[in-house]
C-alpha cells in the first residue's frame, strides 16, 4: 500500500508540473487546441446523427440495423482499444525509462505491473472516449433515450475499458515472455487457439434468427460476433439498453458479469 501511495503522489506531482508547463504556453495556442478538439467532437456527433437519420429514412428493417449497431460499435471500439493497449503497455512496461528507475526502488513487482497496467489503460482509452461520447450522444438523441442511457454508458464504459486494456496488457506480457525464446510450440499453440476462437465463437449458441436478422448478418459479417452472448461488447450494449428501457435487474446482472470478468483478469 505504501508503494501505491508513493506512485500516486508521483503522478499527482507530474500532473501539477504539466499544469505549470501549460500555463507557460501561449493562451492562443491552448485556446486553439481546445476549440479544435471541441469542434472535432461536435463534427463526430453531427456525422453519427446524420448516419442514424439516413438509416431511419431507408425504412423497412433499418430499425434492426440501428438496434444492433450499438453492439457492433462497442465491439469495434473494444478491438481498437485492445490493440492500442497492447502497444501502449509494451511502451510503458518495457521501453520506459521510468520503469527501469522504479525497478531499483523497493517496489513489489506485482504492484509495479498493476500500476503500469492502469497507466497504459489511461493512455490508451482517450481515443475510445473521444469516439464513444459523440456516438452515444447521437444514438441517445436519435432513439429519444432518457438520462438512464447516459448513466448506463458511463457505468458500463469504465469496466469495459479496463477489460479490453487488461487483455491487451496480458497479450503483451505473454508475447514478451515467450516469443523471444526458441519455443516454437508455444507460438503454434497460440496461433491455433486464436484460430479456433474465431472459428468456434461465431458458431456458438445464438438465438434463432428470422429472415431480416439473417440478411443483416450477411450484410454485416461482424454483427454476429459482436452480438454473441459471450462477447463483452454484447454485455455492455445490452446492459446499457436494458437500463435505458427501465429493466434495472437485467442491466445490473450484465454489469456484474462485466465487472466480475474484469476483476478475474486483474
Amino acid at each position: 500500500m505504501n508503494a501505491w501511495r508513493a506512485l500516486w503522489r508521483k503522478d499527482v506531482r507530474l500532473v501539477g508540473n504539466l499544469g505549470r508547463l501549460l500555463r507557460r504556453q501561449s493562451l492562443f495556442k491552448v485556446a486553439f487546441v481546445l476549440c479544435f478538439a471541441t469542434a472535432l467532437m461536435v463534427g463526430f456527433y453531427l456525422l453519427f446523427l446524420d448516419g442514424f437519420d439516413f438509416l431511419a429514412r431507408l425504412g423497412g428493417p433499418s430499425f434492426l440495423i440501428t438496434r444492433r449497431l450499438f453492439a457492433l460499435a462497442y465491439f469495434s471500439l473494444g478491438a481498437m482499444l485492445l490493440l492500442s493497449s497492447l502497444l501502449t503497455s509494451y511502451s510503458t512496461l518495457f521501453r520506459s525509462r521510468e520503469t527501469a528507475y522504479l525497478l531499483t526502488l523497493p517496489v513489489d513487482m506485482q504492484d509495479l505491473v498493476t500500476y503500469k497496467f492502469f497507466q497504459s489503460a489511461a493512455l490508451a482509452s482517450w481515443a475510445f472516449f473521444f469516439l464513444l461520447l459523440p456516438f452515444s450522444a447521437a444514438y441517445g438523441r436519435h432513439e429519444r433515450l432518457g438520462p438512464a442511457f447516459a448513466l448506463g454508458t458511463i457505468v458500463f464504459a469504465v469496466p469495459f475499458v479496463l477489460l479490453c486494456a487488461g487483455l491487451g496488457t496480458a497479450v503483451s506480457l505473454l508475447i514478451l515472455r515467450w516469443l523471444p525464446r526458441p519455443r516454437p510450440h508455444w507460438v503454434v499453440a497460440l496461433v491455433v487457439a486464436v484460430g479456433l476462437w474465431f472459428l468456434v465463437i461465431p458458431r456458438g449458441p445464438v438465438p434463432p434468427l428470422d429472415e431480416s436478422s439473417l440478411l443483416l448478418h450477411r450484410v454485416l459479417p461482424g454483427l454476429r460476433l459482436a452480438a454473441h452472448p459471450l462477447a463483452p461488447s454484447w454485455w455492455t450494449a445490452e446492459g446499457i439498453m436494458a437500463l435505458a428501457r427501465g429493466q434495472v435487474g437485467r442491466g445490473l446482472m450484465l454489469w456484474v458479469v462485466l465487472v466480475s470478468n474484469t476483476l478475474m483478469l486483474g
